[in-house]
């Protein structure tokens, strides 16, 4: 048996030592490689976005509901969903305490680097450019919506720059409106050049190439505002160049 053994391990160290482990993996493309092919990686850089948001959307509705007491989130093999939320929830470090932060800055990072390459490419016309762009800032200003929804008082980072590491200010929850209501902005002036469709894949819930659901948002953006007692930004067309300036950098 031990013979055996011992010629088993010799067999298999020779095997692998015939073999390469340099294994492509697919799911993980480098940059130069998409850039070959910009208009399909910015596709799926877009595409991506919306993916990922909408998986957060899940976490959300689990946190929420459990610090709102509204819902019992029971798994079974982690007990820290439930002792976060409910035992813990005036601890810092509670677990689901960081919840809306790490996930939802993820996606604004993937939408950031979207927007350099969409920026950059020549192979979209501007009608397509616009309308990447449009789609994107949206979904950066959802993002930072459900930001500032976990946060309240506390504040938010609103800017982003290409050092991953930056230690970026913490703004007022005031401010962090202020800039999501200009994003939203500067996204509905991107959509209203944006032609009649996409390059990339988009849901049919969106109607009116976005416009609308953008607009939407804005309103619905304005009537919370209005009722908690938060300062709004004036509507687009009252606005100058000057105040555009300080609403993007509150």
């Amino acid at each position: 048996m031990r013979r055996t053994l011992i010629s088993l391990m010799a067999a298999a160290a020779g095997t692998l030592g015939a073999c390469s482990l340099d294994i492509t993996n697919p799911n993980s493309p480098t940059q130069s490689g998409a850039l070959t092919n910009p208009r399909d990686a910015a596709s799926r850089e877009i595409v991506g976005v919306l993916a990922n948001y909408r998986d957060n959307r899940a976490d959300q509705i689990r946190s929420f509901g459990s610090f709102g007491r509204e819902t019992y989130y029971m798994f079974i093999t982690d007990g820290r969903f439930i002792t976060g939320p409910y035992r813990d929830w005036k601890q810092n470090n509670a677990f689901e305490a960081g919840t809306q932060w790490a996930g939802r800055y993820g996606n604004y990072r993937n939408a950031y680097a979207a927007i350099k390459l969409v920026n950059s490419t020549p192979a979209l016309t501007p009608a397509e450019k616009a309308g990447a762009l449009g789609v994107l800032n949206t979904f950066i200003a959802l993002d930072m919506l459900h930001v500032i929804e976990a946060r309240g008082a506390i504040g938010a980072v609103v800017d982003m720059t290409d050092d991953v590491n930056a230690v970026l200010p913490v703004v007022s929850e005031d401010s962090v409106y202020k800039w999501i209501t200009a994003k939203l902005d500067e996204a509905k002036g991107n959509l209203d050049t944006a032609g009649a469709s996409f390059f990339f894949p988009m849901h049919a819930g969106f109607s009116a190439g976005g416009v609308a659901a953008n607009t939407a948002l804005r309103q619905a953006l304005q009537r919370f505002c209005a009722e908690a007692g938060l300062p709004m930004v004036a509507p687009p067309q009252k606005r100058r160049g000057k105040d555009r300036e300080e609403q993007r950098h509150p």
